[in-house]
């Protein structure tokens, strides 16, 4: 676990769990990103996959198992019970993502995950959703405070879809202009 400076007891919980658990914790000071933690996390990784499980998220006691069994077929790079896009619930053969260097940083949040996945089509890779059951306990906030919350809001959505672009820059494809739902060459 790589943890970007939590401070709602995380890391005494992880401690706890130390002796108990196979788990390495990973508390160095660091303010990571989603990005720069999980290619932390990457880097010291030994296994042959790396499984990709967000914070507002709980397994099922098979998840794992479940997640990570398409693997014995060589073809394929990533498996997801979430979407075939990405995003959490998502776990990638472990080669793959340190020759590809992990996540692109500069995308900071959002679409990080999808970059990811039109790398793993545009190597040849296959996709695969599985049954592997999770809880999300995620839900986009409405807007607060009237006009002023309204307007932060969008901003904020703006913000987030720039990234859209930087992901169509970087893959100019079909893949991609499905995923986006281009229109005429327009992001929608």
């Amino acid at each position: 676990v790589v943890d970007g400076g939590s401070t709602d007891g995380t890391i005494e919980l992880l401690e706890s769990l130390k002796g108990k658990k196979n788990l390495k914790v990973i508390n160095d000071g660091t303010k990571y990103t989603a990005c720069s933690g999980r290619n932390k996390a990457i880097s010291l990784a030994g296994n042959e996959i790396i499984a990709v499980m967000d914070d507002d998220c709980i397994p099922e006691k098979d998840w794992l198992a479940r997640l990570v069994e398409p693997f014995d077929d060589l073809k394929i790079g990533m498996t997801s019970s979430f979407s075939l896009w990405g995003g959490t619930s998502t776990a990638f053969r472990s080669e793959f993502l340190k020759a590809i260097r992990g996540f692109d940083e500069s995308y900071g949040y959002y679409r990080e995950d999808t970059d990811i996945v039109l790398k793993c089509i545009e190597q040849g890779f296959e996709r695969k959703i599985v049954d592997a059951k999770f809880f999300h306990d995620h839900h986009l906030e409405k807007p607060k405070g009237g006009i002023i919350g309204l307007i932060r809001h969008g901003l904020k959505r703006t913000k987030f879809h720039r990234n859209d672009a930087l992901l169509f820059k970087k893959h100019p494809n079909k893949a991609c202009s499905e995923f986006l739902h281009l229109k005429l060459g327009f992001l929608v």
